[in-house]
């Protein structure tokens, strides 16, 4: 399989009436965590990992490109999702060793599973289940991205706040 480049017609997280079906959609970022209290974050990469932090119009640029994925069909499965960096081409979010991270693109099913995630409707937005580890979804844990699962055996699974953690509405284009 070969390197899918982002192109600026995308599919977006969240279609009409905040369905994680996909539809066509902007390069916005990729949402706001509705955990209460951070609802003004969002997920972005820095220095190779992700994070939550607070993104506004006024930040600085590369704060905003850095919140901001193309929503691209799974690399390990079309019907699920993969997020691809705006700012970095050829980079993808993907978990390893439970971390979320921004990795180049790598010709192996291992990452491509890595790199896919598939929507799941909440009532408050969304939630990004990974398919190769599917009892783990994705989630901010005291600000960083992990891949994680209700209860489980590490910090980042535990099940204080875990539907919240895990869950993400779209957020608007952020002005690049």
């Amino acid at each position: 399989m070969g390197l899918q480049r982002p192109r600026p017609a995308t599919v977006s997280l969240c279609g009409g009436g905040g369905s994680a079906g996909r539809t066509p959609g902007g390069a916005g970022g990729l949402a706001a965590v509705t955990t209460p209290g951070f609802t003004d974050r969002y997920l972005r990469h820095r220095d190779n990992v992700t994070e939550t932090s607070v993104i506004t119009a006024a930040s600085p640029d590369v704060d905003r490109r850095d919140a901001q994925f193309f929503v691209r069909p799974g690399l390990a499965d079309p019907d699920c999702v993969s997020l691809a960096a705006v700012n970095v081409p050829g980079t993808y979010l993907r978990h390893r060793d439970f971390r979320v991270r921004l990795d180049p693109y790598l010709d192996n099913s291992l990452f491509r599973a890595d790199a896919t995630f598939c929507p799941e409707d909440t009532v408050d937005g969304f939630r990004l289940r990974s398919i190769n580890l599917p009892d783990r979804y994705l989630r901010h844990y005291q600000a960083a991205g992990y891949v994680a699962a209700p209860g489980g055996t590490r910090a980042s699974d535990a099940q204080a706040s875990f539907d919240a953690d895990v869950t993400w509405r779209a957020g608007p284009p952020l002005g690049i």
